[in-house]
C-alpha cells in the first residue's frame, strides 16, 4: 500500500506557553510523547477491522488512527469502502480528514482523553470492503485537551524505498508518517 505523509498541527505558536505552562486547570501539558503504536494490515472483505492499542494512563492523552486503503480505482469512491465510523473501547472517534489520490484513500481519526489501558480500535464499513486496508494507531500523552487536532493536515504521497519531505518543525507540531 502506498503511504501518505500526514502532518498534524496540534497548536499554533501563540499557544506554546499554554502547552508548557499550567494554564489549563492547573494541568501541565506537553511536550507530546508517544505512548504506543500498533499496525494492522488486513486483506479485502469484512465489515470491520480491529486493532488493539495501549492509550496509556498519563495526562493529556490523545489517540490518532490512520486508515489507508488501496484499490484498483473502480471502487475507491464506493461508499461501502469508506469507513463509516471508528471507535476506541466503544467510544466514537472523530474523523479529522480524508484524502484521495489515484488509487489510495487515507483518513485520520482521533479521540481526546481515550479510555486508559489497552483497548480495541474498531473501524466499521457500511458493507463488505473490497479494498486492502491498513490501520495504524498512535497514542500520545502530554497533548492539550481543550482543542481538537486538525487544521493543519498535509498529505505528501509517494512510493518506493527512498522518499523525502521537508517539514517545518516547531514546538507543538506532531509529524506522522503513515
Amino acid at each position: 500500500i502506498q503511504s501518505g505523509k500526514i502532518i498534524v498541527k496540534y497548536s499554533d505558536d501563540d499557544d506554546i506557553e499554554k502547552i508548557n505552562g499550567a494554564e489549563f486547570s492547573g494541568v501541565v501539558y506537553g511536550p507530546p510523547a508517544v505512548v504506543a503504536t500498533s499496525v494492522l494490515t488486513a486483506g479485502t472483505g469484512g465489515t470491520s477491522h480491529t486493532l488493539a492499542l495501549d492509550a496509556g494512563t498519563g495526562v493529556g492523552r490523545l489517540l490518532l488512527v490512520g486508515i489507508c486503503q488501496e484499490d484498483s480505482g473502480a471502487s475507491l469512491g464506493d461508499p461501502v469502502d469508506n469507513p463509516s465510523g471508528v471507535t476506541y473501547d466503544g467510544q466514537a472517534m472523530t474523523r479529522a480528514m480524508t484524502n484521495y489520490r489515484a488509487t489510495v484513500r487515507n483518513s485520520v481519526w482521533y479521540i481526546i482523553a481515550p479510555s486508559t489501558g489497552t483497548n480495541n480500535i474498531v473501524a466499521s464499513f457500511t458493507g463488505t470492503t473490497d479494498s486492502p486496508t491498513s490501520l495504524r494507531g498512535i497514542s500520545l500523552s502530554g497533548c492539550r485537551q481543550d482543542i481538537a487536532p486538525g487544521g493543519g493536515f498535509t498529505a505528501q504521497w509517494g512510493a518506493g524505498t527512498s522518499q523525502s519531505y521537508t517539514v517545518d518543525t516547531q514546538a507543538g507540531v506532531i509529524v506522522m508518517d503513515w
